[in-house]
């Protein structure tokens, strides 16, 4: 058996077990969350993950300019889950796979991050915004306020996009120095995200 089928098969397990706690009334706002980290890790290791600009494209909904860069989706079937048994939405902000944050200050932001990639099997490293792509993967960059913190992709197709917060709307950037979210937001590093693979 392939590494990818096995990835394939571990995921099915996720939901089947999501759902059939679920139907038992067997979980808590927690263990939904860790399950749907559980998710995303083996999605992430599948490395099917090639970002492109998609206008109008729902598969982002309720997820903010975060979870966007990284390219991964809301999941509706955890997403309504949660929402039912938690009252209120999944938490998408930096370090949410640690249940920290969140945050708008950048040395914890980029601690944050950190974890995150650490936990859910990201590698990145330090690139810049006229590098070329070096491992199929695909780019993000960081923007800070004094009150918040931005991030924007570099697509497979080399497009600059950024989605603002949690509304459904997408939008290139003509200057991937600069967010259109304005003068406020300071452009700070980018990385790139290495495309795993898996046979």
């Amino acid at each position: 058996m392939t590494e990818s089928t096995k990835t394939k098969i571990k995921i099915l397990e996720i939901k089947k077990e999501l759902i059939l706690r679920y139907k038992s009334n067997n979980l808590s706002p927690t263990d939904i969350h860790t399950l749907y980290i559980e998710y995303l890790k083996q999605i992430i290791k599948l490395g099917t993950n090639s970002p492109i600009y998609e206008r109008g494209n729902n598969k982002y909904d309720g997820c903010n300019c975060y979870m966007y860069a990284l390219g991964l989706t809301e999941k509706r079937l955890f997403a309504t889950i949660y929402r039912e048994v938690a009252g209120k939405d999944f938490f998408y902000n930096a370090g949410f796979t640690t249940f920290r944050g969140p945050t708008h200050l950048k040395k914890q932001f980029l601690e944050y991050i950190k974890e995150d990639f650490q936990t859910l099997g990201i590698s990145s490293y330090s690139s810049s915004i006229e590098a070329p792509l070096q491992n199929n993967g695909f780019k993000i960059s960081l923007f800070f306020s004094d009150t918040d913190f931005h991030l924007a992709r570099q697509n497979i197709d080399g497009t600059w996009t950024e989605k603002i917060g949690y509304r459904p709307l997408m939008r290139k950037l003509t200057n991937p120095y600069h967010t259109n979210l304005g003068d406020n937001y300071q452009y700070d590093r980018t990385l790139e995200i290495v495309k795993p693979v898996i046979k």
